[in-house]
């Protein structure tokens, strides 16, 4: 009654159907979202996935979550193309994209991530020693975790990385360290 009285002169609380909010079954409908950035960002990868290079205005007066989301359904891509043997079709058009956006050279660590993430899916030996860089720098579990257990996937990479993390492993947090020793006796063990 409160509410309703100290708010009476707002519309937006005259226009609630109050009855069905607490009495009604099933949650109340939602509005209509705008989801302009998103789309945006699904309409690029729609042409990256087609065979689009790229071009560096294709991103300007992007947010930073924009491109972690194109990177993230560029992952998933990668990983369905990888799984189907065709991840040599994704991998031979990484460095275009990365000139395209300048992926190579970024400094934010959140798209780096997923960038190193993307390269190690398509099985790209051309940046493993930057996702090791990347495991030793940021040291965050959030990072370092994922990338290690990328690096894992093959062979020729595990022995890299595990010679990294044993330099490192001091360095990083004890619960970090743990859970990535783990991770390496893990795959040692398949």
């Amino acid at each position: 009654n409160f509410f309703l009285e100290h708010f009476s002169s707002e519309p937006a609380v005259q226009n609630v159907d109050w009855q069905k909010w607490f009495y009604g079954s099933g949650l109340p409908e939602l509005p209509t979202m705008n989801c302009v950035l998103a789309e945006k960002v699904e309409l690029l990868f729609s042409s990256l996935k087609g065979g689009y290079e790229g071009s560096k205005e294709d991103t300007e007066g992007w947010f930073p979550a924009q491109t972690m989301l194109l990177l993230d359904r560029l992952v998933d891509y990668a990983r369905e193309q990888a799984a189907a043997g065709k991840a040599d079709e994704v991998r031979q058009r990484l460095s275009t994209w990365s000139e395209a956006y300048g992926l190579d050279a970024t400094s934010n660590a959140e798209i780096r991530f997923r960038w190193l993430i993307l390269a190690m899916a398509c099985h790209d030996p051309s940046r493993v020693d930057a996702a090791i860089a990347m495991a030793l720098e940021v040291g965050r579990m959030k990072f370092t975790r994922p990338l290690y257990r990328e690096l894992m996937k093959e062979p020729a990479r595990m022995a890299r990385a595990k010679a990294a993390f044993e330099k490192a492993r001091g360095t990083y947090h004890p619960i970090t360290s743990k859970m990535v020793a783990q991770d390496f006796a893990k795959a040692e063990s398949k």
